[in-house]
């Protein structure tokens, strides 16, 4: 577990307060459809823009 500076925890290092609107993307598919490869490019395109 990680603190956050909001005092919560999370699992994730990665997890940061950005005190911004937070939005849910759900990605379904097919095993090995590649979901985990696209969710993580999304994730550092998002962190690499702010």
């Amino acid at each position: 577990m990680h603190d956050l500076p909001s005092g919560g925890k999370s699992r994730t290092p990665q997890a940061v307060c950005t005190c911004r609107p937070g939005a849910t993307v759900w990605l379904t598919g097919l095993p090995s459809a590649g979901k985990t490869t696209i969710a993580r490019a999304l994730a550092d395109r998002l962190r690499a823009e702010g």
